[in-house]
C-alpha cells in the first residue's frame, strides 16, 4: 500500500523493516494478523492465511500501541481501516505482544 504524504520516506521508529499492528482481510472481513514491510517507500502487507487480500487496517486494536510506522520528519499515520463495512467485522487476531512492556 502506498500513502500520499511520505515526507522524505517511510521507516520504522525502531530501524527494523518489519511493522507491527496491521491486519489483513480477503473478501470475508475475517481479519488475522499480518506480517508487515517497508519496501521501496511502499507497505507491503500479507498473510498466508489470506491468499487474496482485499482489506487493510492499522493499529485498530491497540488503543495505546508503540508506533512503528513513521515517516522520515518523525510522523506516524492515523490508525486506519481500508474496509467501509459497517459492522459486522469479525477477526481470528493473535494478540501481539506488548513491546512496550
Amino acid at each position: 500500500m502506498s500513502f500520499k504524504y511520505i515526507g522524505g520516506g517511510l521507516k520504522n521508529e525502531s530501524g527494523s523493516n518489519n511493522l507491527d499492528f496491521f491486519e489483513i482481510a480477503g473478501e470475508d472481513a475475517n481479519y488475522v494478523s499480518a506480517v508487515a514491510t517497508i519496501e521501496k517507500n511502499k507497505v507491503v502487507v500479507q498473510s498466508q492465511e489470506v491468499t487474496s487480500p482485499v482489506y487493510v487496517r492499522y493499529l485498530f486494536r491497540k488503543p495505546k500501541p508503540k508506533i512503528s510506522l513513521i515517516n522520515a520528519d518523525g510522523l506516524p499515520p492515523y490508525s486506519f481501516i481500508t474496509d467501509d463495512l459497517k459492522p459486522p467485522r469479525t477477526s481470528k487476531h493473535a494478540p501481539t505482544p506488548d513491546k512496550a512492556n
